[in-house]
């Protein structure tokens, strides 16, 4: 009778086994990230920059409690995609990264970038063109320990992800007037999609094959950006004071929106100038309408504040102005942002679940 209760366990135990669906699984040696603060993982920590996340309260839920240069409470999306892929935890900064054979990809981000060089030179921030260099050396590094032919193939496997663009609209065009004297708002799109198209040229020229473009996000539902409306309209001389903004800025929502469109665009043109070369991916991904959800209905997210950031009032704090001195939310996990300009790990986890389930579908073709 146990022999009998026994296999029948056994029986039910392997249907079980035999029904779960099994963890997809990916032929990606290395994950490199190329972009601004949404997936700077550290590297601006070696320079001489305000633009810096190197100390509490950010990284209050990262390993350790460390705070490693995140602009973020704990893992930005390239920890967690590296993490899907089963790579690693977490994707080291370029900065002080020593490179090994076994590598697994790393990131060369640097926060405050953007692809007009004057958004990186406003803050003393390494430029995508800085980026590129310091990918040829990694490039250059790792032929020494593989060889050149491996370490192509190496390239050609990986996955390069970018984020960038965000910062130049901010505040390239929106803050100052050099470039809103200089240019329409349709004419520094084409300039900025120009720079995109160059760079993502760059990494093709260098081996990359398999590319997730990021568009940019609801500018104008940042907290920084509903403040700053605010502050726009209060200095208008004969008006009362203005409320601060209560829903995300339309005219600023529209400008990210119009630009990730002439961006999918771009990709389509380019993908069939590389696809004629060699077979090549460059897929879109958009945030766009994932965080303009979280920001409409953060009920379906558990969130319970999205207009303001955890850190401090939530209106202004960022970098330096989000510091130990601060009060802090008592659970982040329920804000949408960290700050006033960037996610807590909570959103990041949601939007690399969308990027994970474009990875899958990516790679299956």
């Amino acid at each position: 009778m146990a022999n009998l209760v026994t296999c029948i366990a056994l029986l039910l135990t392997l249907f079980v086994f035999s029904k779960a669906k099994a963890a997809p699984t990916y032929d990606v040696p290395a994950v490199f990230v190329f972009g601004d603060s949404t997936v700077d993982t550290g590297n601006n920590n070696k320079l001489v920059t305000v633009v810096k996340a190197n100390f509490p309260p950010y990284g209050e839920a990262f390993f350790n409690k460390k705070a490693t240069g995140r602009f973020s409470d704990g893992k930005l999306v390239p920890d967690y995609v590296v993490s899907a892929l089963n790579l690693s935890d977490s994707l080291p900064p370029y900065a002080g990264h020593k490179v090994t054979a076994n590598d697994f990809g790393v990131c060369f981000a640097s926060a405050g970038t953007g692809l007009d060089d004057e958004t990186a030179t406003r803050f003393n921030v390494q430029t995508l063109a800085q980026q590129v260099k310091e990918f040829r050396l990694y490039i250059g590094n790792l032929s020494a320990l593989k060889g050149e032919a491996e370490t192509q193939e190496f390239l050609k496997k990986s996955l390069f992800i970018t984020s960038v663009g965000s910062n130049d609209i901010m505040i390239s065009y929106n803050l100052f007037l050099d470039r809103r004297t200089t240019y329409t708002l349709p004419q520094y799109h084409a300039f900025l999609l120009d720079r995109h198209k160059a760079f993502l040229q760059q990494l093709y020229e260098l081996g990359a094959r398999n590319f997730l473009v990021t568009g940019l996000p609801p500018i104008g539902c940042l907290p920084i950006q509903l403040t700053l409306e605010s502050l726009k309209k209060s200095i208008i001389p004969g008006m009362p004071a203005a409320p601060r903004p209560n829903k995300c800025i339309q005219d600023q929502n529209n400008a990210a929106a119009s630009y990730n469109k002439k961006l999918q665009q771009m990709i389509q043109g380019l993908l069939m100038k590389f696809i004629s070369k060699e077979r090549t991916r460059v897929v879109y991904l958009d945030n766009y309408n994932r965080l303009l959800d979280m920001s409409n209905n953060p009920e379906k997210y558990g969130f319970t504040e999205t207009k303001r950031g955890c850190c401090g009032s939530g209106l202004v704090e960022m970098g330096p102005l989000c510091n130990s001195l601060d009060l802090m939310c008592s659970n982040p996990s329920q804000y949408m942002f960290f700050d006033s300009v960037h996610g807590t790990q909570a959103a990041y986890k949601v939007v690399a679940e969308d990027v994970m389930k474009v990875v899958h579908a990516m790679l299956a073709n």
